[in-house]
């Protein structure tokens, strides 16, 4: 083969690694341009969903009756930041279930349940946010990828191969989010230090919720997506948090309040017309 013929040959294989790519990251189309394709990871069990800020924000999508498909994805390059949940709207990729919601309010395609709450309950309810978001989720992410991990690797890897299963969960993803708990200082308490924050976060929730329907009174808010998608799996996935189970169960107004969104918020489980394969 000559030169030209070489060279002919490696730039057509190129241009078609190329457009290969760019075909697989091609946003998903709809005729119906308020149609989101949210991407949130696999799982076995229908609802809830074992990722807290993926549960918030399809949480928020049924309550307010958006229109939406799921794509359950390991592949996360999709998303402008690496996080899930991500969206497909309108041609572009969006993430991080805060933003996405505020993109909906912004949008006109949800009420702002935050409308008419005055500066010091916002405010109240910013900092209720960042404790359930980092203290709490770190907390029990700590007991699900560490103590009860061979649990949770049945749960969240469901759908890859028993004879592959193993190794991509222990070899490939652990040694990552192990690395960020590392990075953000969770896996450097003392045993049993972090039980004890994870427990005070917990009772001082129920204290502040005390005898309150919601967060911020009779009416909930963003606030309460918010806690109960932190909250919810939880107590609905107990064995894969037990300790966090039992902190949360002591206290009949957060169990009382965890059931009482689930009706409100009118969440229903994952159905195969809910997905989209491609």
């Amino acid at each position: 083969m000559d030169t030209r013929t070489t060279a002919i040959a490696v730039g057509f294989v190129v241009l078609s690694l190329i457009w290969v790519n760019r075909q697989k990251h091609k946003p998903l189309t709809s005729q119906d341009d308020t149609l989101l394709i949210v991407h949130v990871s696999p799982q076995k069990t229908p609802w809830p969903h074992a990722s807290p800020f993926s549960l918030k924000f399809l949480t928020f999508l049924q309550s307010n009756k958006v229109p939406y498909k799921i794509k359950q994805t390991t592949d996360f390059t999709k998303s402008p930041n690496g996080k899930i949940p991500f969206v497909e709207f309108r041609g572009k990729y969006y993430c991080d279930s805060h933003f996405l919601i505020k993109m909906l309010i912004k949008e006109g395609l949800a009420d702002d349940p935050d409308a008419g709450m005055s500066l010091e309950d916002k405010a109240r309810a910013e900092m209720i946010r960042h404790t359930v978001e980092h203290t709490l989720y770190w907390g029990v992410a700590k007991e699900r990828w560490i103590t009860d991990w061979e649990n949770t690797k049945q749960e969240y890897f469901a759908d890859i191969p028993y004879l592959f299963r193993d190794f991509v969960a222990d070899y490939l993803i652990l040694p990552h989010v192990l690395k960020t708990m590392d990075a953000i200082g969770i896996t450097r308490y003392q045993p049993g230090q972090y039980d004890e924050i994870l427990a005070q976060t917990i009772h001082s929730l129920a204290i502040i919720l005390g005898s309150n329907k919601f967060f911020t009174g009779s009416q909930p808010r963003y606030i309460d997506y918010c806690v109960f998608a932190q909250l919810a799996p939880v107590y609905f996935f107990g064995e894969l948090n037990k300790k966090a189970f039992f902190l949360l169960e002591r206290h009949e107004n957060l169990v009382g309040y965890v059931i009482r969104c689930k009706s409100v918020f009118q969440c229903v489980e994952i159905k195969p017309s809910d997905l989209v394969s491609q």
